[in-house]
């Protein structure tokens, strides 16, 4: 405990948790192997009904973006959304809208675990840059 103190760390010995396989770390359930999102922070996604205030909107694609990294090619599918967020004024809600906010739901019910990168491999690096 010393040594965290003297790099300037406060530790609360309570919260301190051993010997577990797996533990949550900011919404994301970490193992040896990989990471997946915690429970809970999905679950708020699910309950988005959709909504004519920007607000709410922009509320949802936030919590949906945090994910983002466990969802390929999250960018293309938030497209007709993330155009609504621009207008700066009220919006109307689409059917286009409709079924990207139910994709959107649906790839968040499917997500996958990520796994902790192998240093002794080689990497892919895959980008989500778009012309969007």
């Amino acid at each position: 405990m010393n040594k965290f103190r003297e790099v300037g760390l406060k530790v609360i010995p309570k919260k301190i948790q051993y010997r577990k396989e797996e533990a949550e770390l900011i919404g994301v359930m970490i193992d040896g192997f990989k990471r997946k999102p915690a429970e809970i922070t999905k679950n708020e996604a699910f309950e988005y009904k959709q909504s004519e205030f920007l607000r709410e909107l922009r509320r949802f694609l936030g919590l949906a973006g945090w994910f983002g990294k466990f969802i390929k090619n999250f960018a293309l599918i938030t497209v007709v959304l993330t155009e609504a967020l621009k207008t700066g004024k009220g919006f109307k809600w689409t059917e286009e809208m409709e079924e990207e906010l139910k994709l959107i739901k649906e790839e968040l019910r499917n997500m996958r675990s990520l796994k902790l990168p192998d240093y002794n491999k080689g990497f892919r690096l895959r980008t989500g840059a778009c012309d969007t």
